[in-house]
């Protein structure tokens, strides 16, 4: 495991720009899908309905869109600073942000796999996300 340097951030995926924020160019390497090994009821998450298999899709317009396949979708913004992602949940049927504007924005710091990232939280209230994000590696896909 490998932590994230500016020479492996063709490797990074994720960040989050906050409400308000102005648009951030995205790093073209950051772009791209993910997916999660599944989460399963033996994980013990704190939220049940995480239970699944996952993907998120960064896309180049500063959006991350995160799906439970056959389930819940999360549209975000986000922004990448380094190997700090933050983001801020926009909407959608699995969005933090109806909890409040403090559990809709999250900061992580990201680790660069050989295949792949690790989140490790640095603030997020919202803990299914939390629990989401960092249970298991995601990995690049096609």
């Amino acid at each position: 495991m490998h932590v994230f340097t500016p020479m492996r951030s063709m490797l990074l995926i994720a960040a989050v720009a906050l409400a308000g924020c102005g648009h951030a160019e995205v790093p073209r390497g950051i772009v791209g899908r993910y997916a999660q090994g599944r989460v399963n009821a033996r994980d013990n998450p704190v939220w049940r309905a995480i239970v699944g298999d996952w993907q998120h899709e960064f896309r180049s317009d500063g959006h991350l869109i995160v799906q439970q396949i056959g389930g819940m979708q999360i549209n975000t913004r986000y922004r990448l600073d380094g190997d700090i992602l933050t983001f801020d949940d926009l909407g959608g049927s699995g969005s933090c942000r109806p909890l409040g504007v403090d559990f809709g924005s999250a900061r992580y710091r990201v680790h660069v796999l050989q295949d792949g990232v690790r989140y490790e939280a640095l603030r997020d209230e919202c803990p299914g996300r939390r629990t989401g994000m960092t249970l298991h590696p995601w990995l690049r896909i096609p």
